[in-house]
C-alpha cells in the first residue's frame, strides 16, 4: 500500500497498524533481549507484564509479528516454589524466524479495546 502523504510522527500512525500506540487504546510492554532470555526455551516474563497476565488468565498467546508469522505460545502461571509466568514452547523459534537478538527491545502490544489474548510484537530499535 502506498501513502499519500509521509506520517510527520508516530501519532498519525492509523488504529488499525500494528505500531499504532495510544494511551487508553493500546497496552505496551517492552523488553530486551539479553544472553539469558536467548539462551531459554522459553521466555520469562515479570513486573507489568507479568501482573497483566496473570489477571487476564490467558492460557495460551498469540503473537502476530510484522512478517505476518503468527505463532501460538502457551502460557505456564506456576506460584509454587515462587511465582513464575512464561511464554514457553517455540520461543526460540519465534526469535530466530523474526531475526531478533541480543539487545533487540521487543514491544508486546495490546489493544485495549479488542482485549484478547492477541499481541502485536515488534522490534522497536535498529
Amino acid at each position: 500500500m502506498m501513502c499519500s502523504k509521509r506520517l510527520e510522527c508516530v501519532c498519525q500512525i492509523p488504529m488499525y497498524h500494528s505500531r499504532f500506540l495510544k494511551f487508553g487504546y493500546t497496552l505496551d510492554f517492552y523488553l530486551q533481549l539479553s544472553y539469558d532470555v536467548l539462551n531459554k526455551g522459553f521466555l520469562n516474563i515479570t513486573g507489568a507484564f507479568e501482573d497483566s497476565m496473570r489477571y487476564c488468565d490467558f492460557k495460551i498467546l498469540i503473537a502476530c509479528c510484522d512478517n505476518g508469522m503468527i505463532i501460538p505460545f502457551q502460557v505456564a502461571l506456576t506460584d509454587e516454589p515462587f511465582k513464575t509466568t512464561s511464554i514457553g514452547t517455540g520461543w526460540e523459534y519465534f526469535y530466530q524466524e523474526n531475526r531478533f537478538v541480543v539487545g533487540d527491545v521487543l514491544c508486546f502490544k495490546f489493544n485495549i479495546w479488542n482485549y484478547s489474548n492477541s499481541v502485536n510484537v515488534y522490534k522497536i530499535n535498529e
